[in-house]
This record gives structure tokens, sequence and C-alpha cells, in this order.
């Protein structure tokens, strides 16, 4: 279906819609990434002392993580 037809929602897809889900995927790596980077510098500042502060930026890269987790489990 084109963008535009039908109801409900619709993505409007580039002519390359191969290139498209490549730029998804990117995006869903960098996700995880990012996730996982801010999960060691929670426990980096739990070790210094910043118990409060480690655990909530822990729980802030645990989410980005299973939202990562969610997307890919949805593609598939």
């Amino acid at each position: 279906m084109r963008a535009g037809q039908g109801k409900g929602t619709y993505y409007k897809f580039s002519v390359d819609r191969k290139k498209d889900l490549e730029v998804i995927k990117l995006k869903n790596n960098f996700i995880l990434g990012l996730g996982i980077g801010i999960c060691v510098i929670a426990v980096y500042l739990m070790f210094k002392g910043w118990i409060e502060t480690g655990v909530v930026i822990l729980v802030i890269g645990i989410i980005m993580i299973g939202i990562t987790a969610t997307i890919k489990r949805k593609k598939k």
C-alpha cells in the first residue's frame, strides 16, 4: 500500500526501502549502545558513593535497553 491510501496509520518510506530499514536498525543499535553506556556510568557512580543517583540512572539505562529489545522483537 502506498502512503496516503487506505485507513489508519501509514508510514512513508523513500524509494529505497532497504536503506530505510538499515537506518531504523542503526537507530535501534544506537539506543542499545547508549543504554549500555548509561548503565556502566551508573555502576561507576554507585561505586564512587552516589548510590541514589546511580540507581536512578541505572533504571533509565535498563528502560532504554528494554525499549530496544521490544522493538527488535516486534520486527521479527
